[in-house]
């Protein structure tokens, strides 16, 4: 399944490790829910899960990021490199 995020929640900081959770829409069925980024990880890594971001150039997708030390989380690859699509998402 392909979700396309829409929305983030936001906690200390602007960069993409401090998105808190997300809001989601599954274009094939209009299903819309909300997620924290613990289960986007989870839902991404361990269930096959694509996500992606709309963008003027076409969709951009959501890649996991497992730092040392540090809890998971969340960011946007268009090119090999890292982009702010998600931090361009409406703030809820």
């Amino acid at each position: 399944m392909t979700v396309y995020i829409t929305a983030v929640s936001m906690t200390a900081g602007n960069r993409a490790e401090h998105i808190d959770s997300v809001r989601w829409l599954n274009p094939t069925d209009g299903k819309t829910g909300q997620s924290t980024r613990e289960a986007m990880v989870d839902w991404i890594d361990n269930n096959n899960g694509i996500a992606k971001v709309g963008s003027s150039t076409g969709p951009v997708a959501v890649e996991t990021v497992h730092p040392a030390g540090r809890p998971a989380y969340i960011r946007t690859v268009a090119n090999g490199q890292e982009t702010d699509n998600l931090l361009s998402l409406a703030r809820y």
